[in-house]
């Protein structure tokens, strides 16, 4: 469930991750380019007037190659760093007229981003031994993926063609006038390919019994024997989902299975969750309606930290 390799790769942004970020800082950058300054040279510092973990170096970094590419860059704390209120977080040495540019842009996204890593944090901390994952849902694409990552939590497929994933509308999609709900399910499962999808398929089911057939659909098949699926148990709650896993160890198959809980997941229900018997839950919650950190930058100060 963590795709965070296909973001970056020994310490570098792989081409996926920096098409994403090209896209999106083009966008920023036609919404919000324009004003008026000075080709004074001056010194700005940029500070948190919040505390959590800090995100968005190596994306602001790409921001400042793309169009700032005279300006000096001191970075104070790195992507993960756990910041503080007052902290010095980045240098800024160039003309007056190009900080004042990038100023409002390069604070969004330090401040998003780091808000959504502070968030996921406290979410993985909530959920331990338990492991949180986010799902497609996002504002900014790739962007807040990675803040998810940065956070300590799963990424989850970066796309709906990055793994297998059956949902509801799938079933009823490729079922075909003769078969019925039960025949539907068992011919899809028999036909998943793991190899195609490098070994990352994920089945919804929504109630116990269709999580059931999943599991013995797919032990029947003895290709599959070491090969393990995911099954999302979709908004039954912490409780149906521990009598669904009791079941898989009562038939002695649980480890042939990747437990996900999704629908409804709350940062104050991550203790029933804890003791469900899932591997992970899933929540758009880490990444949509967070809360920014706050920054703000000070021009003609040095080393604040």
């Amino acid at each position: 469930h963590d795709r965070s390799e296909k973001l970056s790769s020994n310490g570098r942004l792989t081409s996926l991750f920096t098409e994403s970020i090209d896209r999106w800082l083009y966008s920023m950058v036609e919404d919000d380019f324009g004003g008026q300054g000075t080709e004074k040279i001056i010194e700005a510092v940029v500070f948190s007037k919040s505390s959590g973990i800090f995100c968005g170096e190596l994306i602001a970094n790409r921001f400042f190659n793309n169009f700032f590419d005279q300006i000096d860059v001191i970075w104070m704390v790195e992507n993960g760093e756990k910041i503080y209120s007052g902290d010095s977080i980045v240098k800024i040495i160039g003309k007056a007229k190009d900080i004042l540019l990038l100023e409002r842009i390069l604070l969004n996204i330090i401040s998003r981003l780091s808000g959504i890593a502070s968030n996921t944090l406290r979410w993985v901390e909530a959920a331990k031994p338990i492991k949180i994952a986010s799902t497609r849902k996002t504002n900014w694409g790739l962007l807040d993926k990675w803040a998810v990552h940065i956070g300590g939590g799963l990424t989850h497929r970066l796309s709906r063609g990055d793994a297998l994933m059956i949902k509801e509308n799938d079933f009823f999609s490729l079922r075909s006038s003769l078969e019925s709900e039960e025949e539907n399910l068992s011919n899809i499962i028999s036909s998943i390919d793991m190899e195609k999808f490098e070994n990352f398929v994920v089945i919804e089911v929504t109630d116990i019994p269709q999580g059931i057939q999943v599991a013995k659909s797919w032990k029947l098949n003895e290709s599959n024997q070491n090969k393990k699926i995911t099954i999302m148990v979709d908004n039954i709650g912490p409780t149906q989902a521990k009598e669904f896993c009791d079941f898989l160890i009562s038939e002695n198959i649980r480890n042939s299975f990747i437990i996900e809980g999704s629908g409804g997941v709350t940062l104050d229900s991550l203790v029933d969750w804890r003791s469900s018997g899932v591997d992970l839950v899933s929540s758009s919650s880490l990444n949509l309606g967070i809360v920014p950190l706050d920054f703000s930058m000070i021009f003609g100060v040095g080393n604040n930290g």
